[in-house]
């Protein structure tokens, strides 16, 4: 596979993380149920993923999102790095794309240690890690929509 092949298929990862992300969650909560561990309804995540063997198909599988998470995320860093080369004037956009990328990988990391810290059993660390997971997302996303699309789509 040449370089460029491999390159030019990188739209796909964002995709497959939207995919494989709800389905982790769906297939853990049907293991649960079908084991008697939760109730049929509408339990939360953490509550699905408590017993094993759900929580370590869990644990397991969120742990392999999280690395296509974090290289997606370096991938759009790349991207932002290579756009401000060739197009940018702004002094602060660097900046901001490199925080974009801390907050992301700071994302990964509190999805990481949520699903490897069970609620049940290490609380502190779980909720730690829920908001490492939600405000370093939401911090990501911010960056990339507030400050690096609104520059981007300027230049252009």
């Amino acid at each position: 596979m040449e370089t460029e092949e491999f390159f030019a298929n990188l739209h796909y990862l964002p995709i497959a993380v939207f995919i494989s992300l709800p389905t982790v969650f769906i297939l853990t909560y049907v293991i649960a149920v079908l084991l008697g561990h939760v109730e049929a309804g509408f339990p939360y995540i953490s509550d699905a993923a408590t017993y094993a063997p759900e929580s370590c198909i869990f644990s397991q599988a969120v742990n392999l999102i999280t690395i296509l998470m974090c290289f997606m995320i370096y991938v759009r860093y790349s991207q932002v790095k290579e756009c401000i080369k060739t197009f940018a004037s702004s002094t602060s956009l660097p900046k901001w794309n490199y925080w974009a990328l801390v907050f992301g990988l700071i994302s990964s990391a509190g999805l990481s240690i949520v699903a490897n810290f069970q609620e049940t059993s290490v609380i502190v660390v779980h909720l730690i890690g829920a908001l490492l997971c939600f405000g370093g997302g939401t911090a990501y996303f911010w960056t990339q929509v507030y400050k690096i699309k609104n520059y981007v789509l300027k230049a252009h």
